[in-house]
Order: C-alpha cells, then structure tokens, then sequence
C-alpha cells in the first residue's frame, strides 16, 4: 500500500468516533504507517468536550497527534495544554479565529466542540478547506445548515462524522423506556 493510500485509509478510519481508534487485526499489521503517516489534529473548542477529543487523541498517540487548538478565550491555551500528556507546547500552534486555523496545511483532520450554532458553519468550512471533520452534536442549528453540511460533504468527498455516543448508552435507553412507560413524566 503506497503513503497515499494509506494516509486516506487512515484519515477514514481515524475519525470513526471521538475516540479516533484505529482497530488493527493480524491480516492488517502490514499496512501499519510511519510516523509520517499519523493523522494531524486541529481541535476547535477546547473547554470541556474538546478536553474529551484531546484526551481521546491521546490514547492513540501513535496514530494521532494534535498540532492545533483553536478557541476564542485565549486564557485556555496554557491551561489545557498543561493538562493533557500528549500535548507539548513546542509542537501546538494555538488559534483565536478557527478560519486561520483552517489554513494550517499540516492539519488533516479537524474535531469541533464549540458552542452548538457554530457546528455546522464550522464543519463547511472545515471541509472546504480540504479537511476531515468530527463534530459534536447537535451537527446544525436547523434543518437548512444540515442540508449545506450533506452538500458539502458531497462536494468535497471529505469525511463527516458527528458524535452520538449517549443516544445508544444504557443509561440513555433506560431513560427512554421510562419516559414511555410513564415513571417519569408523561409519554
């Protein structure tokens, strides 16, 4: 498999989740890349969920590495970059306009965990920058930006995938079962 066929075999694989796990098994371990081959990460709101996507980066750090953060409150730079292992302040450029950060062509791939109407404009512009995306849910504001997300996802053949994790969870199907069954308010 050439560099290039791997790193978009990669890229594809890579954002399979906010974990951003790539499962090997025995058949696979000839197509394992090289260092030059891991997945470069901007992550774009880095209070609380974007805290979840560096962490989740970090336990492939083979694999990944975050090169980019972006938020507007440039107090969270230093602090987050403290917190977490995987980030090393010499190797992280910071950024207060996401728009800048989508210049960097270093950055493959793009996680974004800003506040909620941002989502949508976000991933477009993200994926006509040439760049994969992880959003966080909700992925629009209204119908019409989930439209222009599909479109550009279309347009650009870049990968999209938004974070449901919760909806599936124990918890949350139990939640619903008890909503519907009327031990919590009415159905």
């Amino acid at each position: 498999m050439n560099n290039k066929t791997r790193r978009d075999f990669l890229k594809k694989s890579a954002l399979g989740g906010a974990a951003l796990a790539i499962p090997f098994s025995a058949k696979s371990y000839n197509n394992i890349i090289g260092a030059n081959d891991r997945i470069h990460l901007g992550v774009a709101g880095i209070n609380s969920r974007g805290g979840a996507h560096i962490r989740a980066a970090g336990r492939y750090n083979e694999d990944t590495k975050v090169i980019a953060l972006c938020d507007v409150d440039n107090r969270l730079f230093g602090k987050t970059i403290a917190k977490f292992d995987n980030l090393n302040s010499k190797d992280i450029t910071t950024y207060g306009d996401f728009r800048k950060m989508l210049e960097n062509k270093n950055i493959d791939a793009v996680t974004i965990a800003s506040p909620d109407h941002w989502h949508a404009p976000m991933a477009i512009m993200a994926m006509n920058a040439g760049k994969d995306v992880y959003c966080e849910k909700p992925f629009s504001h209204n119908p019409q930006e989930g439209e222009w997300m599909i479109q550009a996802q279309k347009k650009t053949g870049k990968v999209l995938q938004i974070g449901n994790q919760q909806r599936s969870s124990p918890t949350s199907t139990q939640l619903v079962k008890d909503i519907k069954s009327g031990l919590i308010g009415k159905a």
